[in-house]
């Protein structure tokens, strides 16, 4: 039969000095090659000169949870946290779905779980681009989307319990949409006092606010006092396209 090999080699021997290597050298089709080596302190698999304390070349395979940083990876299938660190980056299997989980213990199922309830300054998520190639018009930078008809969560849900606004929305450096702690909404307003600001602070006389009905409708806006009473106002789309105002409560008629 063929039977591997352990080598031990002395690089350098001297007064005080000892360098040197155990490999383990196995036959692969049919010739020698080193298949784990043990250099400088070093271990490395599928490599002679291994540069860090462990270095392997090749694909792995793992049946278990695996951890860097902790001895028991009970919070993922994958689990690396730096020293010092009280929780760690996951990757986890939970209810057949995949999920990451970063600087959390929580066990919930989400597909991406970030908690950052240490953090004093800076951002919980970024993603950024400088790149000239995102030309297209069709799709966004970031694109959150449910593809299923029978689905009955909301695509998107921001949820602020501190002081600060619920939503900023900026272009070229400026902010131009806001949603405040409040629930105010304002559109070239960063403070929106009221339910809904649009303002703006320049020379153009195009119109800031705009009402189209494309098709055989009228273009109408309602006032109404809940239960009591509406005013209508609008464009009567089937009376020469009068401009009308009206009153009632349940249904617009202009």
């Amino acid at each position: 039969g063929t039977f591997g090999q352990i080598q031990v080699i002395a690089d350098d021997v001297n007064v005080g000095t000892i360098d040197g290597s155990m490999s383990f050298i196995l036959p692969v089709n049919n010739s020698y090659a080193t298949r784990m080596i043990i250099k400088d302190g070093n271990v490395g698999i599928g490599t002679t000169s291994p540069a860090a304390l462990f270095s392997a070349v090749g694909n792995g395979y793992f049946t278990g949870n695996v951890g860097i940083g902790e001895i028991n990876a009970t919070g993922g299938v994958l689990s690396i946290k730096p020293t010092g660190a009280t929780t760690a980056l996951a990757i986890n299997q939970r209810n057949n779905a995949r999920s990451i989980s970063i600087d959390t213990t929580a066990t919930e199922n989400h597909a991406i779980n970030i908690e950052a309830s240490s953090l004093t300054t800076g951002l919980g998520l970024r993603v950024y681009s400088n790149s000239s190639g995102l030309t297209g018009t069709g799709e966004g930078f970031v694109e959150i989307s449910i593809d299923h008809t029978s689905a009955s969560q909301s695509a998107l849900r921001i949820d602020n319990d501190g002081t600060g606004s619920a939503m900023r929305v900026f272009d070229s450096g400026t902010e131009v949409f806001t949603i405040a702690s409040t629930g105010n909404v304002g559109i070239g307003d960063t403070t929106p006092s009221a339910q809904l600001n649009v303002s703006r602070n320049d020379t153009a006389t195009n119109d800031q606010f705009r009402i189209t009905q494309e098709g055989t409708g009228d273009a109408t806006m309602e006032f109404e006092l809940s239960g009591v009473q509406g005013w209508y106002v609008g464009i009567d789309n089937s009376d020469t396209n009068q401009l009308k105002t009206t009153y009632g409560y349940g249904a617009s008629v202009l």
